[in-house]
């Protein structure tokens, strides 16, 4: 019904918004169904001229922000090595499921750069391939551009739902991109019932800053329940955009179980922590499909399992901060904090986040959640969710608490509210703090800890900052212990 709502209204305020601009002449126009988005191409070079077209419409009190993108390409680099197996699921030509879990009943959307409609070098997954074979697959292939199949979107759905993949018994959508936005691309997914999607690509939106793309992403997620990966970026150093959302999961690379690859994207230049957890990267196959290396192949395998854990329990299809809480806190930092050890006031560490992806702990933590809501705009707030655990002497223990990022509008405008700020504590049978995260800005916070005595754990949520929003904001707690 969220869905039904929002096409309706967007549908009929975009058209009003390009009558009272004027935007029918602007060239590759497109207007949202489901966002106050509209996007477009400018048909002239001239720098003065741009900017006064511009201007004049953000004039308009039609118009909040408007943000200026250009194209930019895939992400690959060169071969290194594989790692399938120290994620928990042994080897490709092994897997078949996850304990009887396939990603059955989840719509997995692979959203790849191709290019303009001209010239572009193709962005669609390959229906004829050996890894495809009996996939439910469904291509949106335009019979106004020229849409070119890729080796790098048909190694990417491989690695998510192929049959040589994670989730053999998702639904994949294939979609190609042009890289400006992806507004279109996201209607025809959501009107095909997606719940988590793949993007392996870049825009030349600014690296390691909030972009336009970004909090488009960031309203998707938040406003239509949409679980969204990207992957980090080969820059080895900005995180690339739209990486940068905030309710977006970021996937870094890795060489091996020991080592951050060197092209992997960390950086960031806002009050963001990224990458969310890393994952293999380097020399990837599926079946026929690859070698090919990037933090492109490192974000599938994080969408594959988030497939299988939607199969596993359907209400995290609408639940994408408690996705994001699984995930991390079910992320395996052991062998990689010998070298990886800057952690930032959000408890992740600034280059491989929570750390390496775990399908098994994922799948077996999977019920070792909570889901609130936040209905009021109390300052201050001891009781918003509390969990407690027996942890044993000597046990491994980990948290994530997530809450996405508001992104709400009041006719047409969009509101970025961001003012809530909630903290993670943990505390022991005698009531004493042993651990917490209390960062100010982000809208995450992780903690790990290793119980000293035995005895029951009490997992704590505070607030701290005003609650602003129009309504009510999910947020998701989850942990993992052994």
């Amino acid at each position: 019904m969220n869905r039904e709502n929002g096409k309706e209204y967007h549908q009929s305020r975009n058209e009003e918004i390009v009558r009272i601009l004027g935007l029918e002449k602007e060239y590759n126009l497109y207007k949202s169904n489901y966002t106050p988005f509209i996007t477009f191409q400018l048909d002239v070079t001239d720098e003065y001229e741009v900017i006064t077209r511009l201007m004049e419409y953000a004039s308009s009190d039609s118009v909040k922000i408007i943000y200026v993108d250009v194209i930019n390409t895939n992400e690959t680099k060169s071969e290194i090595s594989t790692m399938f197996p120290d994620i928990g699921l042994g080897s490709y030509s092994s897997y078949t499921d996850y304990k009887g879990f396939d990603g059955t009943d989840v719509v997995i959307g692979i959203l790849e750069y191709g290019g303009d409609c001209i010239f572009g070098s193709g962005g669609l997954v390959d229906e004829d391939h050996a890894n495809l074979t009996g996939v439910d697959l469904i291509v949106r292939n335009e019979w106004y551009c020229n849409e070119k199949e890729s080796d790098h979107a048909t190694l990417v759905a491989s690695i998510a739902g192929g049959n040589t993949g994670i989730a053999r018994g998702a639904t994949l959508l294939s979609v190609q991109t042009d890289a400006l936005n992806y507004s279109s691309e996201f209607d025809w997914m959501l009107d095909n019932d997606v719940n988590v999607v793949n993007m392996s690509l870049s825009d030349a939106g600014l690296d390691g800053h909030y972009t336009g793309n970004a909090a488009y992403l960031d309203l998707i997620a938040s406003y239509y329940w949409v679980t969204i990966v990207k992957s980090a970026g080969n820059t080895g150093e900005n995180i690339t955009s739209p990486g940068t959302g905030y309710n977006i999961i970021t996937v870094g690379s890795l060489s091996n179980s020991t080592t951050l690859s060197s092209f992997s994207s960390w950086e960031e230049e806002f009050a963001i922590s990224k990458p969310n957890l890393v994952a293999p990267g380097s020399t990837i196959s599926a079946g026929t499909a690859g070698p090919m290396t990037g933090t492109s192949f490192s974000a599938p395998h994080v969408t594959g399992t988030i497939a299988l854990m939607m199969d596993k329990s359907s209400t995290l299809k609408a639940h994408p901060e408690v996705v994001m809480a699984i995930i991390q806190a079910t992320a395996d930092i052991s062998s990689l904090e010998s070298t990886y050890n800057d952690y930032d006031s959000s408890g992740l560490e600034e280059k491989v986040g929570a750390g390496m992806l775990r399908v098994d702990r994922a799948m077996d933590s999977v019920y070792k959640r909570a889901y609130t809501t936040l209905t009021n705009n109390d300052f201050y707030k001891t009781n918003i969710r509390s969990i407690t655990i027996y942890l044993s002497s000597g046990d491994d223990f980990q948290a994530s608490l997530v809450w996405l990022k508001n992104i709400n509008y009041i006719n047409n405008v969009l509101f970025a509210l961001n003012n809530t700020d909630l903290d993670l504590k943990l505390y022991n049978s005698s009531g004493s703090l042993v651990k917490s995260s209390i960062s100010r800005n982000y809208n995450q916070e992780f903690i790990r800890y290793t119980a000293t005595t035995s005895g029951y754990y009490t997992l704590k949520v505070y607030q701290y900052g005003v609650y602003a929003t129009l309504g009510s904001e999910y947020i998701g707690v989850a942990y993992w212990y052994s």
